[in-house]
Parts: C-alpha cells; sequence; structure tokens
C-alpha cells in the first residue's frame, strides 16, 4: 500500500527542461568562490565622536567640583571656618602676683626653698590649682597647691614615678609624706589649713630641707609699690 508522499509523487512531472535547470543550479553552487570573513580588530581604532564628547564633559563637571577644594581645602558649599581651639588647661602667668589674683583660692607658698633655687615660671592649672616651678643649676623643684577635695595628703603632684621607700613624718600642722629612695627624699605630699598642697623635685631632699619647706609655707602677699 503506497504512503501519501509516494501518491504525491505520481503527480510530481519532472521536464527535460526543468531537470536541465536544476542541474545547472547545483554545478554553479559547486562552483561559486566561498566568501572570507575579515577579522576586526580588537578594539576600535579610534573613539567614537560620542563618547569623546561624553568624556569631555564629566572631565569638565569634574574639575569644578574639585577646583574650589583643592583651592581652600574646602568642599563646595561647606563653611571654611577654621577649626574650633581647644583652650589649654594651662594658663602661664608673668609674676606671682598676677597668678595670685587669678587663683579661685588665696595663695600660700613655702617660705623656706632650699638654698640656691629661683622662680622659672608660675601657672595656673585648669583653673583650680597653681604650679610654680623654681630651678637650681638646671634641676626643677615643683610646687603645687589647689583646694583640698578629698583625703589630707592626697597627691596633686602628677609625678607618676614609682618610689621604693615612703615615710610619714608628724607635724605640728599635720601629716608630711615623703617618697624617695629612703635617704633622699623627691616627692613631698601634705595637707594644711583647707589645701593639698606637693612637691616634686628633681634633685632628693634631706629629711630636713623637706620638713622645713612644708613647715613654712605661708599665705602669701603681694609687695606694696615702691613710692
Amino acid at each position: 500500500m503506497k504512503n501519501k508522499y509516494q501518491q504525491a509523487e505520481e503527480y510530481i512531472q519532472l521536464t527535460p527542461d526543468m531537470e536541465q535547470r536544476i542541474l545547472e543550479k547545483i554545478r554553479a553552487s559547486r562552483t561559486a568562490p566561498v566568501p572570507q570573513i575579515q577579522p576586526q580588530p580588537p578594539f576600535p581604532r579610534r573613539f567614537p565622536i560620542p563618547a569623546a564628547l561624553a568624556a569631555c564633559f564629566a572631565l569638565a563637571v569634574l574639575t569644578l567640583f574639585l577646583y574650589p577644594r583643592l583651592k581652600t581645602g574646602f568642599p563646595p558649599g561647606q563653611s571654611q571656618q577654621p577649626p574650633v581651639q581647644i583652650a589649654s588647661p594651662i594658663v602661664e602667668y608673668p609674676d606671682t602676683s598676677s597668678l595670685a589674683d587669678a587663683l579661685p583660692f588665696p595663695l600660700s607658698l613655702p617660705a623656706q626653698l632650699p638654698e640656691g633655687y629661683t622662680l622659672r615660671s608660675c601657672s595656673m592649672l585648669n583653673g583650680e590649682m597653681a604650679q610654680l616651678i623654681y630651678e637650681k643649676n638646671g634641676s626643677q623643684l615643683t610646687y603645687r597647691i589647689t583646694e583640698q577635695k578629698n583625703a589630707p595628703g592626697d597627691d596633686i603632684s602628677g609625678d607618676y614615678n614609682q618610689y621604693t621607700q615612703s615615710q610619714i613624718l608628724e607635724r605640728p600642722w599635720g601629716q608630711l609624706t615623703l617618697k624617695g629612695d629612703g635617704t633622699a627624699w623627691s616627692l613631698l605630699l601634705w595637707s594644711r589649713g583647707g589645701y593639698t598642697c606637693s612637691v616634686s623635685t628633681q634633685a632628693p631632699l634631706t629629711e630636713s630641707e623637706a620638713a622645713a619647706l612644708a613647715d613654712s609655707t605661708t599665705l602669701y602677699e603681694a609687695e606694696a609699690p615702691t613710692q
């Protein structure tokens, strides 16, 4: 039994003329040259004009944005005020009298220092503590005083050295704490009359020198102006 394709072939009639044209087409396709595909360069030889224009525009915008900052150090639109300066906690004074006038409490000073020391500087710390630095042959002796806020003899010296020995002397007005190597003393701490005092010295003191210094602490009185 013939299928549908075999039945359709019986109705197709191929004339000699048609057969000749088909054969010519086949021969022509076999002899025609195969077209060659030209390789493309990996990158274009030049930028397209629209891309180049876009790059120039972006560069111009970037320059307009950065130039003010490069010139002034501030981004456009930002305040050009200088940074806030933090006040120093140490205020220097030209002399003892000026320091005494600025303090919130009466200034007391040791009247008897070891021989040879002279005043080098005087200042107020944090608006509540007096500091006077004396010097002899390059060695400094620092005296501090403030209103007593904690236990008597509180350490306000700022001396963070570790001393091997300490000693407490009983004085008529209270206790004097000495710290050093046991034979000489580099740190003195005491409280007296509602005020806390300290002395730290680069040239250690004898026990008698330390006691005499603390005992001699008295209220400062400015010298009367000469007539």
